[in-house]
């Protein structure tokens, strides 16, 4: 994506580092991690050097970067629907998987160290993405984001476009208050801005004037302002799930002026690297900020320590992204092409084909 859409890139990676500084700073005044993966807490740990850490307290939530993540993955998700099925399928498994699978070793040794017991249905669940957070915290997003991969497939599979999808999970979200069909909804979002850029991109190839991408944009309004009506007002998801609309909107505001005003940006190569990593920033920066503060807990001044947890998760993040990221999308790739040459490769026209939806 870092080369077609530099903004979005840099957007994923400053996000996965607000992730990364924003629980640092927040770890010394939530006990519940504290417990689970130290086997004690902080205060009983003895006391902290300083009281400047609460003025870290005016950071956005995690919500804020958590909503851009979203944002960001139904966007690019069209790309790949656009390509086939097999390829989908298996880069996805092979993006996701070996980094999620590195990190959960490294919380799940925390977890033992600390004396929390899991159970293997939780310990399970987890590890799978199924239905629970109960190691890695932080993967409820990627359990959101794994069923919205397979319901936009599902969908794909007969023919429906990423706007289309979009309404009808919208018209699912006004039967039940469900927190992750709220989340599904707002990564269509992202997908609807996708389907707008392609068709006003044909629509210019065509030499039509700009109507159609004026009717877009208000159609993208219009399912905005619907999924507004229906999650906030109607069901008030956000508010029972701890979600801060402030931020979920300026979330949407930083994707649109990213996509729109700032697609032409140059390469950087800071940020670049920062938007490479962040994947395994978001996934491996709590193992990183749980020792950062058991070794320099009551030693340095609280105010630091944030960094310092930051610092480590970039490091841990890159070697992640060297060794078992990079080496396993490439694997991806060479499966798919492997899975070409047999036969066994069946793109989405095939695939209609076979079922009888397309000639």
């Amino acid at each position: 994506m870092s080369s077609k859409i530099h903004s979005l890139h840099y957007l994923r990676g400053l996000a996965a580092l607000l992730v990364a500084f924003g629980h640092s700073a927040w770890f010394p005044f939530d006990k519940v991690p504290q417990r689970l993966y130290m086997g004690t807490t902080l205060d009983e740990m003895g006391p902290s050097v300083g009281n400047f850490l609460h003025a870290y307290t005016f950071l956005p939530s995690g919500t804020f970067p958590v909503a851009v993540f979203f944002l960001l993955s139904g966007y690019v998700l069209e790309f790949s629907l656009r390509k086939n099925a097999t390829e989908f399928v298996v880069n996805r498994i092979f993006r996701i998987y070996p980094v999620f699978m590195m990190s959960f070793i490294f919380y799940y040794a925390m977890i033992k160290f600390s004396g929390t017991n899991i159970s293997w249905g939780n310990l399970f669940g987890n590890l799978f993405l199924v239905n629970s957070n109960a190691v890695v915290n932080v993967s409820w997003t990627l359990n959101i984001e794994m069923r919205y991969y397979l319901y936009s497939a599902i969908f794909a599979f007969f023919g429906l476009s990423g706007i289309a999808r979009a309404w009808i999970f919208v018209a699912l979200l006004l039967w039940t208050a469900d927190s992750t069909l709220f989340w599904i909804c707002y990564m269509s979002i992202g997908a609807i801005f996708s389907d707008l850029e392609t068709k006003e991109r044909q629509a210019q190839a065509q030499g039509h004037d700009n109507s159609a991408a004026i009717g877009g944009w208000l159609m993208a309004l219009a399912y905005t302002a619907v999924f507004w009506y229906v999650g906030f007002a109607r069901h008030q998801i956000p508010y029972k799930a701890g979600t801060a609309v402030g931020e979920v909107s300026a979330a949407i505001f930083m994707f649109m002026v990213a996509v729109v005003k700032l697609r032409h940006m140059r390469d950087n190569r800071i940020l670049t690297w920062l938007g490479d990593i962040s994947y395994p920033l978001y996934c491996i920066h709590i193992p990183a900020m749980v020792l950062c503060w058991m070794l320099f807990h009551g030693r340095l001044p609280g105010v630091v320590i944030p960094f310092l947890g930051s610092a480590l998760a970039l490091t841990a993040a890159d070697v992640l992204h060297r060794t078992v990221e990079e080496p396993f999308i490439i694997h991806g790739r060479r499966l798919t092409g492997l899975l070409k040459e047999r036969g066994w490769y069946v793109g989405l026209p095939r695939l209609l084909a076979l079922v009888g939806l397309r000639r």
